[in-house]
């Protein structure tokens, strides 16, 4: 016979019943959570105001994320031995620091566990100060860093300074794409997993021990679409191991490689006629799903771009939408007739006003009234209701038809591609050939 929870009704696992429980384990710990936040039991263990007062807008913070009963408890038990040493250490909550948390061997557990939720509720409280973007980034870089086994790391730290003097440099010299942190810690973790598939499978223990077997073995590992890049990385980190002596050769044959097939194909010229058709017989019946396929068959955009965009971003009167990230889109007559016939069906959406992005879906009960972006599955549902293609495919082959009508320069431009990205769509080196030809010919038949 099954048995449910008194509290909430939700059936009760086999353990459970077993135990004669007569609540569900959610509803214990939420019960736990109200008995450690009671009045009588925050005097018991606090002796200051202010660290009572935290906990409590702790809590709330919690709330706010929606996170289950069980981490709920986990995260305030954690906070309550946290903010038992601060109390015993500062006068006010304002002396903490982060430096204090992650070095204190009392509380550096309890600081691992609740990291990702309690430095954003003290920066939120303005007890610690919000870090800026690029330290944070860095922040984690040095991180990993430290966890490398003590021979390969100084290569490795050596490959992270090299790659932050570029950066500088690029930043001064006002380059329009510099190289981003998140490309340079993407490199490392390649570096990491190499260290790490030489720790199992290798009795190695410096770079100066590494043969060009091993580097072969291990790039057999992995998968034929990573593999290139991967080699890429590699070339350049023993290259410059190879400069600084610590080692004497390169492990890596510096070997043309072909290139693999696009994972994306090119669809028909009859095919983007029909899709091109399909979205314009759709403007008036789905505006939505038109306007989403739009923005992706014609302008490139993502998903993630997409679901960002807000009402505030849109200027009807020039056309435009602004996106983040990336040049402004500009639409075209048919567009912007399309996207305001959704407008004017977005207006009778329930509790709209408190909405601020562009694109919104009908949700019911407790979401009601929360502004969040809509999830990427939804458009990609929509899009493929009106193209039956997914938005990869409408980017792709927007980008593969720009690139091959004006060059891949225009990706870079007028998309906000990369340079590296924008290469995969056309030959930047055998573009500037051809320009610099046509000007060449060009030259010599107005001097004929």
């Amino acid at each position: 016979m099954k048995k449910t929870c008194e509290n909430c009704g939700r059936e009760l696992i086999k353990s459970e019943i077993k135990e004669s429980r007569k609540r569900c384990i959610s509803c214990r710990q939420a019960k736990q959570i109200t008995r450690l936040l009671s009045p009588e039991n925050l005097a018991i263990i606090f002796e200051k105001d202010w660290s009572a007062k935290l906990l409590l807008q702790y809590n709330k913070f919690l709330e706010k994320r929606n996170l289950s009963p069980i981490t709920k408890r986990r995260n305030i038990l954690c906070a309550i031995r946290i903010l038992s040493l601060a109390e015993k250490q500062f006068l006010i909550p304002g002396n903490i620091t982060p430096e204090w948390l992650n070095n204190d061997p009392n509380i550096v557990t309890d600081v691992d566990t609740i990291k990702a939720s309690f430095f954003p509720f003290l920066v939120e409280e303005k007890v610690l100060q919000p870090l800026p973007k690029g330290d944070i980034k860095i922040e984690r870089i040095t991180r990993l860093i430290q966890r490398i086994p003590a021979p390969f790391r100084r290569l490795i730290q050596l490959y992270l300074d090299e790659m932050l003097s570029l950066r500088e440099k690029q930043i001064k010299m006002g380059a329009l794409k510099p190289l981003t942190l998140n490309s340079i810690l993407s490199d490392i973790q390649t570096f990491n997993r190499l260290i790490n598939w030489i720790k199992l499978n290798c009795d190695i223990s410096s770079w100066d021990m590494l043969q060009e077997t091993h580097v072969q073995d291990y790039l057999l590992s992995l998968r034929l679409s990573v593999r290139q890049q991967a080699i890429k990385n590699l070339l350049l980190l023993f290259n410059l191991a190879k400069r600084k002596r610590i080692i004497t050769h390169v492990p890596v044959i510096d070997t043309p490689i072909r290139e693999l097939p696009p994972s994306t194909p090119a669809l028909s010229f009859e095919e983007l006629k029909r899709i091109a058709k399909l979205i314009q017989e759709n403007s008036s019946s789905k505006p939505l799903a038109a306007s989403l396929s739009s923005f992706s068959f014609y302008h490139g955009l993502s998903p993630s771009q997409i679901s960002k965009i807000k009402l505030t971003d849109v200027d009807i009167d020039h056309k435009k939408i602004t996106v983040s990230g990336r040049p402004p889109v500009f639409m075209s007559d048919q567009e912007l007739e399309t996207l305001q016939q959704y407008l004017i069906e977005r207006s009778n959406i329930k509790a709209i006003e408190t909405r601020t992005y562009l694109v919104v879906r009908k949700i019911g009960g407790r979401g009601l009234y929360e502004d969040q972006p809509v999830k990427t599955g939804f458009i990609a549902e929509l899009i493929r209701l009106v193209t039956d293609h997914t938005p990869r495919t409408l980017r792709m082959n927007c980008f593969y038809s720009f690139a091959a009508n004006y060059g891949p320069q225009i990706l870079i431009e007028g998309f906000g591609l990369s340079i590296t990205n924008a290469q995969r769509y056309g030959k930047m080196e055998s573009l500037r050939i051809t320009y610099w030809k046509r000007r060449l010919e060009s030259k010599r038949f107005y001097e004929y």
